[in-house]
């Protein structure tokens, strides 16, 4: 039995609290219900527990690494990536709804909001594309998210365009822990000439 270092210990804690906590608010979205409000969640609590953990420990932490870590977190993960397949119906309507309210009426919505949704969306392809929906383990999510990965082309192309009207309000900040390559969060921070956005 290998014996894991104290800090590895503590991070593998923290994953599995993560995924129980994802495996949660995913679990209340329904296939014949429209809402988008269970997915939004599960996608920005995404974001603030991981988040959190880089905070408190290291900004490379990479959820990817613990998620096959132990038996129980890889159940954990194939859960919730079974989960998401199961829900793909609110999943694809959460962001065509984003799309469509980024394109008209942006002004409803909370700039920090949008970019923690965002960036949920970011962290869950990027740490579970490689998970198995199968007992087979040939199917991977990523394979099974198509409409997904057009969509996310659609929503980004929206986003860069809301971007260039509107800003973060007075109490709202990039947080410092946020990947780079999550450039939404850097255009929203952006000030804008012709602020359209009424704080």
């Amino acid at each position: 039995m290998v014996i894991l270092a104290k800090d590895t210990v503590i991070l593998m804690n923290k994953a599995a609290s993560l995924l129980r906590r994802a495996k949660r608010y995913i679990g209340l979205a329904k296939n014949k219900e429209a809402s988008s409000l269970p997915v939004e969640l599960f996608y920005a609590n995404l974001t603030d527990s991981i988040l959190h953990v880089r905070k408190e420990h290291s900004n490379d932490f990479n959820l990817t690494e613990y998620m096959t870590a132990t038996p129980e977190m890889l159940r954990l993960s194939r859960t919730i990536a079974n989960k998401y397949i199961d829900n793909l119906q609110p999943v694809t309507y959460t962001m065509q709804f984003h799309i469509l309210y980024l394109g008209g009426f942006g002004y409803f919505l909370r700039p920090s909001n949008v970019c923690r949704v965002r960036s949920g969306m970011e962290f869950f392809f990027t740490s579970f594309a490689e998970i198995p929906v199968t007992k087979r383990d040939n199917v991977l999510l990523k394979n099974c998210v198509a409409p997904c990965s057009e969509l996310l082309q659609e929503f980004d192309e929206a986003l860069r365009h809301w971007t260039q009207y509107y800003q973060f309000k007075e109490d709202e900040i990039i947080p410092t822990n946020i990947p780079e390559s999550h450039w939404w969060w850097a255009l929203t921070a952006q000030k804008k000439h012709d602020k359209l956005f009424i704080s």
